[in-house]
């Protein structure tokens, strides 16, 4: 069986909730290791058996930039975007070797897997035509997000996207 791609586009709700700065480094050992052991073993693991994930480190937007209607928020959510389309250029330069292609995000993550989608995806068709599907998961996509790229509305279609979100 021939093993997909899947990329964490983004990767990971926030997990970067310090309120002193905008966006976390990609060398916090706490925080890479409650990401590690949180979302990344529990939500990208569905995807071991039929994939090779990878999962880019990005310097994560603090959860207040949701919040905050300055420039400094905006641009915390700009980095962190940023660090995952050189992180998805990466992997298309040296791991890529043509493989179908699933996006699969939660939250934040997802927030950057739309951008990287609509970049990316959206625009160029011998890449969309590779992918799978798209799982943007926790965070809204609105109507007509993209050009190019539909809701999926039956099991057995793919190049689409999938998303809801769930509250407790």
């Amino acid at each position: 069986m021939r093993r997909l791609s899947t990329l964490c586009g983004g990767r990971t709700p926030t997990t970067y909730l310090s309120m002193r700065g905008w966006n976390a480094t990609t060398d916090d050992e706490r925080l890479n290791h409650l990401t590690d052991q949180g979302p990344i073993r529990l939500q990208a693991s569905a995807f071991n058996s039929c994939c090779r994930v990878y999962a880019p480190r990005y310097r994560q937007a603090a959860l207040k930039s949701f919040m905050s209607r300055s420039p400094s928020g905006r641009g915390a959510l700009d980095m962190a975007y940023e660090d995952v389309r050189d992180a998805f250029r990466y992997f298309l330069a040296h791991f890529d070797e043509g493989r179908p292609l699933i996006i699969a995000s939660h939250s934040q993550g997802s927030l950057h897997a739309m951008r990287l989608l609509a970049e990316f995806f959206d625009k160029d068709p011998a890449l969309r035509k590779r992918l799978v599907a798209a799982y943007v998961i926790g965070w809204p996509v609105p109507c007509g997000a993209f050009a190019n790229i539909p809701p999926c509305d039956r099991a057995d279609q793919t190049g689409r996207f999938v998303s809801w979100s769930t509250y407790i």
